[in-house]
């Protein structure tokens, strides 16, 4: 995989992690992206509308009170349809933060670059998803822990060609590393959500490309050995074994 000794690195805790740091970057990206990942993220939410509307033609569904009326059998289909169709716009979204970060220039339409990876982006939100839903059982910070886990498990996958279980446990492993400073940056945005809320949803096409944008510096900076080495505390190398 590439990028092997500079994960290792990560791993073994030698980023010198700075929340501000992270937020200010992403900040400065959102500066230069924000627009496109607006569009991207109005890409995604026409095609989870369109799929709604192919769910109620199949499903006959006349009245909002048939909704309720759903089988287990046809909650589970439409569940699984919609991880495995929309997985690929999500991934394409991350890449898009993920390629500004690089210094590239990101465009609208690539968050359509990654339907060939549909079965194992599938396969990996799905699981991600039972995870959720597991976490959610047992209350809401389990979920909140795998959500948070798993923040880098597509863009592996289309990026380094990781499996959909060897990208979910590089994530787990990265976060982990750095449990405490990533979460404050997750809570920070739980906090921004609720300023998403109190506007109706609008301050969202500022929060969602920002929440992306968070992601692809610490997607770029932990996982990628072309990051902005002269702000990570490198002490030495190493090879990972995964």
């Amino acid at each position: 995989m590439k990028d092997e000794a500079h994960i290792q690195r990560m791993l073994n805790k030698e980023y010198e992690f700075d929340v501000k740091h992270v937020l200010v970057r992403a900040r400065d990206l959102s500066g230069q992206n924000n627009w496109t990942l607006v569009q991207a993220i109005l890409i995604l939410i026409l095609s989870a509308l369109m799929l709604g509307f192919l769910f109620v033609y199949a499903f006959d569904i006349q009245d909002p009170d048939q909704v309720q009326a759903l089988s287990h059998t046809q909650n589970a289909l439409a569940s699984l349809v919609i991880n495995v169709v929309l997985a690929p716009l999500f991934a394409g979204i991350s890449m898009l933060a993920i390629t500004t970060a690089r210094g590239q220039q990101a465009k609208a339409i690539n968050v359509l670059s990654y339907v060939s990876y549909i079965l194992p982006l599938g396969v990996a939100t799905l699981l991600i998803s039972i995870a959720m839903d597991i976490g959610m059982i047992m209350f809401i910070l389990p979920a909140f822990y795998v959500f948070m886990a798993t923040t880098f498990a597509l863009p592996l996958i289309v990026d380094k060609g990781l499996t959909p279980i060897s990208a979910i446990i590089l994530s787990v492993r990265m976060v982990n590393a750095y449990l405490f400073p990533i979460t404050t940056i997750f809570l920070i945005f739980v906090a921004l959500m609720v300023g998403v809320v109190l506007t109706f949803g609008f301050a969202y096409i500022w929060v969602g490309p920002y929440f992306f944008n968070v992601r692809a510096v610490l997607y770029t900076e932990l996982l990628c050995s072309n990051s902005e080495d002269a702000q990570l505390d490198i002490k030495n190398s190493g090879v990972f074994d995964a």
